[in-house]
């Protein structure tokens, strides 16, 4: 991306391909604070750029959560790479399941920072879930047709049990 092209340098392009990208994209340094964030960052938590300047990525969460992402932040750092699964909360209280991916990286200074992108998963959830509904009910299913079998087992020994009762009565 070292080549100029149309007026725009690399920069320049990546930032308007990075805002104009439906993931989240992302920017923190090892304290959490954001150095960086897309639109659709904004667009997606309902945060103002103003405010998401002054927030820190556990502003984001809750409690557990935020343990959790504290944890894949700092494994983030350590490893150089880690992706989370984890719904974050939105300005208007929504739950938004999410799976976030980061990378590290040294900015111009040569500080280790992380860059990060987060999908929304929503549909994924969605799913998922009606999938195990499904798994559950065939489970139940599964369960009824046993016992049935077992009834059927039953009934025919004791059958055979009355067969043999009478057949010697006869």
């Amino acid at each position: 991306m070292s080549e100029k092209n149309n007026n725009y340098t690399a920069d320049e392009n990546l930032k308007v391909f990075l805002d104009n990208i439906s993931d989240i994209f992302y920017v923190i340094s090892i304290n959490g604070v954001f150095l960086y964030w897309n639109k659709a960052f904004e667009k997606i938590s309902g945060y103002s750029s103003e405010e998401i300047k002054n927030m820190n990525v556990i502003d984001f969460f809750d409690e557990r959560s935020a343990v959790r992402i504290t944890d894949a932040i700092k494994t983030s750092f350590e490893n150089g790479f880690n992706e989370i699964e984890e719904s974050f909360y939105t300005k208007d209280g929504r739950r938004v399941p999410m799976l976030y991916s980061a990378t590290l990286v040294h900015d111009k200074s040569g500080n280790p920072v992380l860059c990060g992108t987060g999908k929304e998963i929503t549909f994924v959830k969605k799913i998922q879930d009606e999938l195990n509904d499904r798994i559950r009910e065939m489970e139940i299913l599964i369960e009824a047709g046993m016992q049935r079998e077992q009834v059927i087992i039953d009934l025919k020994e004791k059958i055979k049990q009355l067969e043999l009762r009478y057949s010697r009565k006869i």
